[in-house]
C-alpha cells in the first residue's frame, strides 16, 4: 500500500489490488500510462522528469510514457521501506539494512549508510524521508532519526557568524 503521488497535471496511483501502476491525467482521470510493477511495490518519488518504482530494487521510468531509464539492485534480502526523497542530484532511498544515496541521472551508488537500532525496538527499520535544512529526516512509525554532516553543518554556522556576527541565530545554532 502507498499514497498517490501528484506531480505537475499527473496523479501517479498504485493500487494494492492492482499488478501495475497507473500514470493519470489530474484533470480528466485518464490513462496517460501504465506500468507493470513487477518485483516493485512502491510509487517512491516523482520529480526530474522520473517516476521512481522500488521494493526489492529500485527502478525509474520516464515521467513520459513510462519508458525504463534506469534499474539499481540491492544485495540479498534488503528491500525498500517507505518514501524516498530527491535533492539535487540524488535520490535518498530507505530499506531495511540501510539508507541509500542513488544517482539520479544513473541509479550509480553513491553512498550506502547501514541503519543502526537499539534494543528493544520492535519494527521494521527504515521510513518515509524528507531532506530538512541539508539534513535527512527518516520518519517511522515510532521514531524520527535525522542524518547529517556535522562538519558541513559547523562550517556553515562559522561562516554565518562570520558574516553577521550581530545575529544571534547563528550562535544560538553552534550553543555559544
Amino acid at each position: 500500500n502507498c499514497p498517490p503521488i501528484v506531480h505537475g497535471d499527473r496523479l501517479f496511483v498504485a493500487p494494492i489490488d492492482s499488478n501495475r501502476f497507473y500514470c493519470l491525467s489530474r484533470r480528466t482521470g485518464q490513462v496517460l500510462w501504465t506500468q507493470f510493477r513487477g518485483g516493485n511495490k512502491y510509487l517512491v518519488w516523482v520529480g526530474e522528469g522520473l517516476v521512481v518504482l522500488a521494493g526489492r530494487t529500485v527502478r525509474a521510468v520516464a515521467l513520459d510514457g513510462g519508458a525504463s531509464v534506469w534499474k539499481h539492485e540491492f544485495n540479498g534480502t534488503e528491500q525498500v521501506y517507505g518514501q524516498g526523497v530527491g535533492a539535487g542530484k540524488s535520490l535518498y532511498i530507505s530499506t531495511n539494512l540501510a539508507l541509500y544515496t542513488l544517482d539520479l541521472g544513473s541509479g550509480k551508488l553513491r553512498a550506502r549508510a547501514a541503519l543502526r537500532f537499539g534494543s528493544g525496538f520492535d519494527e521494521r527499520p527504515g521510513g518515509n524521508l524528507m531532506v530538512v535544512d541539508g539534513a535527512i529526516v527518516q520518519a517511522s512509525r515510532r521514531r524520527v532519526t535525522v542524518y547529517f554532516d556535522s562538519a558541513r553543518t559547523l562550517r556553515h554556522l562559522e561562516e554565518a557568524v562570520l558574516r553577521s556576527p550581530g545575529d544571534p541565530g547563528p550562535h544560538l545554532r553552534l550553543g555559544a
